[in-house]
Parts: C-alpha cells; structure tokens; sequence
C-alpha cells in the first residue's frame, strides 16, 4: 500500500494540488484487477487518526485534489491519503498489494500558480510508516541566489498517530554541522534553507537524523514565484542496479553518522 501527501504553501502565494491515479504504471505488468476505489485522505490531532472520505475514484481513471477544495477541518492540516476498497472501513494499518507495482504506483504532487507549476511524481512506501527511519539525504540541488528561495521538505508518516519531536542536523560537505532543527512525525516538514547562502560555498548540504527519517524533498522558487522547482534525492540504494545495494547504503549512512 502506497500512501500520498499534499505539500501545502499557502503561506508564500502557492497552490498545490495532487493528481491521483487508479492504474498501474504499466498495465501489461500489473497481475490485479483494477477496482473503483474510495479516496481517504486523513491527519494526526497529536492523539488519533483523522479519516475523511473525499469521494469515489472509478477504475482507469484519475482525480485531481486542490488544497484550495479542501473541506474546512483539514485546512493548515499535514493530509496524507490513500486508496481503500469499497467496502472497507477507513484503517492507516492497510496491508493491501493493490498499489504495489512495477515501476512505482505513483501520484503527481504539485505546487503551482497562475504564472507556472512545479511536480514530483511519488510517494510514501507503505513499509516505512512501521519502521524506524533514519535519514541521510545529500543534497547538490541548493541554488544561492539573492532572488531565490530554498526550502527541504521532510515527509514522515509512522503507524503510531502521536506527533513526536525529532532533530535533523544540517551539514556541509566537510561535515561541519550548520544547523539542528527540530521536526515532527506523521508531519509535512519544511524549513527555509536561504540563511545558509553566505555559509556555504559548495552548494552541498547533507541532512541527516538517526532516529527518524521520511521522503527528502527540495523546493526552489524565486520571490516573484514565477519559477519554482521540485526535486529529490533518491534513497542511497537507488544508486545501484546490480549489487549488494544494502551494504553500500549502511556504508554511505556510517559515513555520514561517525
């Protein structure tokens, strides 16, 4: 089961918006029969579960959800959603193959306004919200400009609906620690990186947190929000087709841990 997030920047000007499909990447691929779905979307209160069903996605077809349509006890809220079987009760604990697939069953996540748009296509593996992340994502998509802004975005989903505190450390590529900031579970993270401009000069910041982790994201923008850019950096296994990927990516967190 795939889980998928809205990334909300209503604060600067922006709109975001999420483009949900209900089809495999590739169909001739896919083993499983594709069924209407009801979309979940839900958000933690610090103590449970918040579940609303935003209405039915037919088979073969696909939904766009604009924050701007979002009903009123979800605004300012981090919403995650999912695609549940009809007849199912609403539960974040959903062992279902349905969206497993290969390549990925993704979404298109975006951030937009009436000048241009900016996407990532992804999503959050259902295996990480019951395991205990750590976080080393190395970043060369820092762009200093006087009229850009730089934002990494932090996405942590945990079974568990409590909202805990966490530290990530920031660092250059010589490990100097630049900063610690403190981030939160089952919430979309964000945090402005452009005091950093007159620090480093190698455009190489590293983010790393041993108790938590999540989906490392990079937003870029300039202050008139007529250019924006959304990337990310691909867990350290992803750097290898053949070979023992798990050894390279304990390899490269030591590393970056010692």
């Amino acid at each position: 089961m795939n889980y998928y997030f809205l990334i909300d920047f209503s604060e600067i000007g922006l709109n975001s918006a999420i483009d949900i499909f209900n089809f495999p990447p590739i169909q001739k691929l896919y083993k499983k029969k594709i069924e209407d779905k009801k979309i979940i979307l839900f958000y933690s209160d610090e103590n449970k579960w918040n579940f609303y069903e935003y209405g039915i996605i037919k088979k073969n077809t696909f939904i766009t959800i604009n924050n701007k349509n979002l009903p009123n006890k979800l605004v300012g809220k981090s919403v995650f959603l999912y695609l549940e079987d009809i007849d199912k009760n609403f539960n974040i604990n959903n062992n279902s193959k349905y969206t497993e697939s290969v390549p990925e069953w993704r979404c298109n996540i975006r951030i937009q306004n009436e000048n241009t748009s900016c996407s990532y296509q992804g999503e959050y593996p259902g295996f990480f919200i019951k395991k205990n992340l750590s976080l080393v994502s190395c970043s060369p998509m820092v762009q200093i400009n006087d009229n850009l802004e730089n934002y990494f975005i932090l996405v942590n989903l945990n079974i568990n609906p409590k909202i805990e505190e966490f530290k990530v450390e920031i660092l250059d590529a010589k490990k100097q620690i630049l900063d610690c900031v403190t981030f939160y579970t089952n919430t979309i993270n964000k945090y402005n990186l452009n005091h950093f401009n007159n620090i480093i000069s190698d455009k190489m910041l590293i983010f790393r947190s041993i108790k938590k982790g999540g989906v490392p994201l990079y937003f870029s923008r300039n202050i008139d929000n007529k250019s924006m850019s959304l990337e990310h950096t691909h867990p350290p296994q992803a750097y290898f087709i053949f070979g023992d990927t798990l050894k390279y990516q304990k390899y490269k967190k030591n590393f970056w841990f010692k």
